[in-house]
């Protein structure tokens, strides 16, 4: 596993080649153990985060308890120790559902721009496209590098999976993210 990442961390294309055989069940376990590491990294640091954020230093140091009633009203005293594992939770959840409806919604783009190697191979690039961002994405300040390296590494599997010219994936992955554009703006 730990070959694997490095691979598509600093060597997608070459990696792209080697995988692009895998089943989906494979491809599927990979993202699943990647997706499950970041949660529990994720949730870690967040509630880091959320402690080292609380207004009075004196609950960081003596009392979680105590800090509990001031972070979650709806919680009671155990909304503190909650927060990691509801964070949890819903990054698994969250980015499992993303993963399947960005494979369906891009693959409906790379259809488009001729690629026709199946949707299997769309997965293939867009969940093992997600390793930066698993890899980087926990780390404050880290994971906007992990996003646009996870884009980049994206673009580069759909040209080698699906064997259509790199101008034509770019086009088809930029495509697919304009209504996320659009929802970003609009909720500015």
């Amino acid at each position: 596993m730990a070959e694997r990442i490095q691979g598509f961390l600093l060597r997608p294309s070459k990696t792209f080649d080697a995988r692009k055989e895998d089943s989906f069940t494979d491809v599927f376990r990979y993202y699943i153990s990647l997706l499950i590491k970041y949660a529990i990294l994720a949730s870690l640091t967040g509630f880091l985060t959320l402690i080292e954020l609380m207004p009075e230093p004196s609950i960081r140091v003596a009392g979680l308890y105590d800090a509990a009633i001031l972070v979650s009203s709806g919680c009671g005293k155990m909304g503190l120790f909650l927060f990691p594992v509801v964070l949890f939770l819903t990054s698994v959840v969250i980015l499992m559902a993303a993963a399947i409806a960005a494979g369906l919604w891009t693959h409906l783009w790379v259809h488009l721009a001729e690629g026709r190697n199946g949707i299997t191979q769309t997965m293939n690039a867009v969940m093992h496209g997600a390793t930066p961002f698993f890899v980087l994405g926990w780390i404050p300040h880290a994971a906007l590098i992990g996003i646009v390296w996870s884009a980049v590494v994206q673009v580069i599997g759909l040209t080698q999976t699906q064997g259509i010219p790199a101008k034509r994936a770019v086009a088809a992955y930029a495509v697919s993210l304009l209504p996320l554009v659009i929802i970003l703006i609009a909720s500015l």
